[in-house]
């Protein structure tokens, strides 16, 4: 089998074993070193072979991933199963796409190694032992390396061997301790790690058959299709009648990597079959209605089930961090909004700032659905915030004296809003349940689908804004009360947000744990804004089926 000798510090074929480790010759080196290029990414510097890095498929040039500004979800260095455009490529839109595609073992498997020997690379460690380091690494973070669901048995422990073993052209093997095997990859050099986008166009003009990514021939594959060209004909059509209208896996961010090109006047809603709803699956089945567009009552709003920033309902500049709690800003204000939003209650969320560069600032606080995303949060009558600058409050850009300083690096400030339930009043009418959306149109783009809204004019929306008798807005510092920045506020359904001015970086805690809860007359009423994820779900989903229910006569595939 193939080896690597212990004293030559090379590859040969003899029965010494693998060793662990290389010492500092030119193999070594070639195993270990950073190459000396420049990356071309948009910053202009060399690769970091330590960090996530992405390879445009039309340039083909490597960029950061701190230079990009598309959600990368949750990933790992030397991953190779995506496809990502950069926005230089990615005419007319000039904005970044990212595509993860499915993985199989021997991706997987490279990936790992790879990251094992960036993580003893102190140690100049090649090879690792199947069981002891390949395998655990896989199961703690299968969730990351692979799109399928995790299989309820460990049988893929021996799928993970047989690969190994058999893809020579990419993995070399040995005998261990107490006859564990150990794996190394044959080309060692990090840095010619890549997708193979040309293996990849196959796979999708070929039906998605995963085909390895290394070297693997296609030989073989024009038999295999001619003996099941008839049996395929004769599923596709059935087949695809059943996955033109089902929910594909999302990625581990929780929302697709591409929403639709948001257009003037419109907001896209990402939504999912309902499967309280009738017809769907006759709708499923019949060849009748394949054509037809996709009647908006079967779909429902998606809901999440945690809290974070929204992917879609942010400045596409800003960089958000896996768990989608840490954001940081570039250049111009840039402002974003959670996933979930609240119309009455006492609610309370925390912002830690963790750098504030001398030139940076943020606008923290809660906004509305049609507060501006591309000006800080308070730039119009959708938001109230408060800036780290001097401690000013603002609401419809208008500033005003608030606290004696402002905020910086290292300080942990506290969001509270109190929106008491409406008094009698005809004019500040609250609805007690959220938009169904399903009378709005829905449309499918890269197998998910939306509800598509026009957006009401923010003039329009301004004018049909109500004051909330007794409502309030108070912020803390370091576990001080600050004060009640606003009173009497509008009503509606306010999120938590924030506008970001440079590299600022903040990191969102939405509880139950604080570190600074309330200590004053809310700190037995208020609630974590993360108890807001099971209300919202139980919300819409009735107000789902008080739609289905109202219109149960006029629902129908006809």
């Amino acid at each position: 089998m193939d080896t690597i000798n212990g004293n030559n510090n090379s590859i040969k074929n003899n029965d010494n074993g693998l060793v662990l480790i290389e010492s500092n010759n030119d193999a070594s080196a070639q195993a270990h070193s950073l190459p000396k290029e420049i990356s071309n990414c948009y910053c202009g510097n060399p690769r970091k072979f330590e960090s996530i890095e992405l390879l445009c498929h039309k340039c083909k040039k490597w960029f950061h991933e701190q230079c990009i500004s598309v959600s990368l979800g949750r990933m790992l260095p030397y991953m190779t199963t995506y496809i990502f455009t950069c926005k230089i490529c990615n005419l007319p839109s000039k904005s970044e796409s990212l595509k993860r595609v499915q993985a199989n073992f021997s991706q997987i498997c490279q990936t790992t190694i790879a990251n094992l020997m960036l993580q003893y690379s102190n140690e100049k460690r090649i090879a690792f032992s199947k069981d002891k380091e390949i395998i655990p690494f896989i199961d703690a973070n299968w969730d990351i390396l692979s799109n399928k669901q995790r299989p309820l048995k460990n049988t893929w422990h021996g799928s993970v061997l047989k690969v190994m073993l058999k893809e020579t052209e990419t993995f070399v093997n040995g005998s261990g301790d107490s006859d564990d095997i150990l794996f190394a990859l044959r080309v060692r050099d990090l840095s010619k790690i890549a997708p193979n986008y040309e293996s990849q166009k196959f796979k999708e003009l070929n039906g998605g058959n995963n085909l390895n990514s290394s070297s693997r021939s296609l030989r073989g594959l024009r038999k295999r299709t001619n003996q099941n060209d008839n049996n395929a004909d004769s599923a596709h059509s059935n087949k695809k009648l059943r996955s033109e209208f089902c929910a594909p896996k999302l990625p581990a961010t929780g929302y697709p990597t591409d929403f639709p090109v948001i257009k003037e006047d419109y907001r896209y809603i990402l939504a999912e079959p309902d499967e309280n709803a009738p017809f769907k699956k006759e709708f499923q089945e019949s060849q009748e209605f394949n054509s037809k567009t996709i009647p908006s009552w079967l779909g429902r709003k998606f809901m999440p089930t945690f809290i974070g920033v929204s992917i879609n309902d942010r400045a596409r500049c800003l960089k958000i961090s896996e768990d989608r709690k840490t954001i940081t800003g570039d250049k111009g204000y840039s402002s974003f909004r959670t996933t979930h939003a609240v119309s009455t209650g006492v609610w309370y969320y925390e912002v830690q700032i963790n750098e504030a560069p001398p030139t940076s600032a943020t606008r923290i606080g809660w906004a509305q659905d049609l507060a501006q995303l591309n000006a800080p949060i308070g730039y119009d009558k959708f938001g109230y915030s408060w800036r780290s600058r001097k401690g000013t409050v603002f609401h419809s850009s208008i500033g005003k004296h608030f606290a004696e300083e402002g905020f910086g690096s290292g300080d942990i400030l506290g969001c509270l809003i109190y929106l008491p339930p409406p008094k009698d009043d005809p004019y500040c009418e609250i609805p007690l349940l959220p938009d169904s959306f399903k009378d709005r149109p829905l449309i499918k783009m890269r197998n998910y689908i939306f509800f598509e809204e026009k957006e009401e004019k923010p003039k329009i929306a301004e004018a049909n804004l109500r004051v909330l008798e007794g409502s309030k807005i108070v912020f803390y510092k370091n576990g001080v009360k600050i004060g009640t920045a606003f009173e009497n506020i509008y009503g509606g359904y306010y999120y938590p947000a924030a506008g970001l001015y440079k590299e600022i970086s903040i990191t969102l805690n939405f509880g139950p744990d604080f570190t600074y809860p309330p200590n004053d007359e809310f700190k037995d009423i208020y609630r974590p804004i993360c108890e807001r994820v099971l209300d919202a779900l139980m919300e819409q989903t009735l107000s789902d089926l008080v739609y289905l229910v109202e219109n149960e006569d006029k629902l129908n595939l006809e």
